[in-house]
């Protein structure tokens, strides 16, 4: 027979044993949001540069492939989870990190299309707008040839315009917002 002072202590740390093994759930209709449907501006998440599987150079959203990253919630940013802090917390640093899913592979050089067209269609004929591009090797090529005598410089603008001259590494034109 236990004495009642060491049954109690024990029936204490047979409850908190329970209530640690049962999760918090997430309650839809609190205030507090889950750590992983926050806003980009409260989270940091690692580039998709590095993320295997991420092929870059698609032009429609439809082939655009998506990978999954590593992200941490910013210091000072109220959220739910993510495990094992099961609850509504608040922290000082970013050691809340967890995986988001169906992150878009897309890479941004700086590279504004407007720039691009404006050196292409008054420097275009000295290969300033390949230069820009990353295109070097056409560019000297461009440059020599004075835009091949006019008609390759005709031929960029028109090619830029439709969309086929782009940057050599395969990054998308910088959104204007």
């Amino acid at each position: 027979k236990l004495p009642s002072g060491r049954m109690s202590l024990l029936l204490l740390l047979l409850l908190a044993a329970a209530a640690a093994a049962v999760q918090a759930a997430f309650d839809p209709n609190s205030p507090c949001v889950r750590c992983e449907d926050l806003p980009d501006q409260f989270i940091e998440c690692d580039s998709v540069e590095s993320s295997p599987g991420c092929d870059f150079g698609a032009t429609t959203l439809d082939t655009i492939p998506r990978t999954s990253v590593n992200c941490s919630v910013l210091p000072g940013v109220t959220c739910f989870g993510p495990a094992p802090s099961q609850n509504c917390t608040t922290t000082a640093d970013k050691s809340r990190v967890f995986l988001k899913d169906n992150v878009l592979c897309i890479k941004y050089t700086g590279h504004y299309f407007l720039s691009t067209l404006l050196y292409s269609i008054f420097l275009g004929i000295f290969g300033t707008d390949r230069f820009c591009l990353g295109h070097t090797s056409s560019a000297i090529g461009k440059l020599l040839t004075l835009g091949g005598v006019g008609v390759w410089w005709l031929v960029d603008i028109a090619l830029l315009i439709q969309g086929e001259l782009r940057p050599a590494d395969d990054s998308l034109w910088e959104p204007y917002y």
